[in-house]
């Protein structure tokens, strides 16, 4: 009796899933989820992918922006009057490198927020229960901004850093650094940041004098004129991304002025 009920007991288990795991089956279902995000990966490259280049052309999003204004320009008399609202949801977060609090505003209440792959968010209450935040423009929002700086020497001038350069498998591509000279409400890309140099930027730095320091995947870089031009401070000046020698992986300012950096 007491063996038919064991056996029972097995067979239900075996029944009802509840026996015993099975690592062999545990990893073929992580496998088989890991292979799925591969595949949805793959097929968003597939299509977005320039097929005489074979991969997403990242550099032309300003091209693309250009053409969507031009075209908006000329069909501007068929959507005219019509405004958009955004439903939501608002409660979803995503990946944020870098906060900046404004020292524009002495209160402290206004803050800006650097989102891989969702660019530049601002707020100006952050310290209501649920602050209200806005994109800076829709173009930074399909950057993925890694980092934040504000000039001590003109609270006016912001800078942001683009691209993730840490070998994620998501890593997004950047263009380059981006400048605001009226305390964050517009911003530009610098000319001379728009190449493979500046694509990966992990950290901005400014020091009390305005010099600007810009730790890439290329090596750590310095402009004494705002992000007009930049002299190479750091690395074997070879410009082999990924190199141990010249990926700069970041940069900071001590209380007295000295600055360190990572390589």
């Amino acid at each position: 009796m007491k063996k038919q009920l064991l056996l029972f007991v097995l067979f239900a288990s075996m029944l009802l899933g509840c026996g015993t795991p099975h690592p062999e089956k545990n990893n073929e279902a992580l496998e088989e989820n890991e292979t799925g995000a591969l595949q949805a990966l793959q097929q968003e490259i597939e299509m977005t992918k320039d097929p005489s280049l074979g991969y997403v052309p990242t550099q032309r999003l300003l091209e693309a922006k250009n053409y969507r204004d031009q075209l908006l320009a000329q069909s501007a008399s068929v959507i005219s009057n019509v405004s958009w609202h955004n439903l939501g949801p608002r409660n979803v977060g995503g990946r944020t490198r870098a906060l900046l609090v404004d020292a524009n505003d002495l209160s402290g209440s206004t803050v800006f927020a650097a989102s891989v792959g969702g660019g530049i968010w601002r707020t100006t209450n952050i310290s209501a229960a649920a602050p209200d935040w806005a994109p800076v423009n829709d173009l930074l929002q399909n950057l993925a901004v890694t980092c934040l700086a504000q000039d001590p020497s003109n609270a006016f001038n912001l800078y942001a850093g683009t691209g993730e350069g840490y070998f994620n498998i998501d890593a997004i591509q950047g263009l380059g650094i981006w400048k605001s000279a009226d305390g964050g409400f517009t911003w530009n890309n610098l000319v001379s940041t728009a190449n493979p140099s500046f694509y990966f930027c992990q950290r901005v730095v400014v020091n009390s004098t305005g010099v600007v320091f810009a730790a890439t995947s290329t090596g750590l870089y310095s402009s004494s004129n705002g992000g007009a031009s930049w002299v190479k401070v750091l690395g074997t000046g070879l410009g082999i991304a990924g190199a141990n020698s010249d990926f700069c992986y970041d940069v900071d300012l001590a209380a007295n002025g000295d600055m360190y950096a990572s390589l």
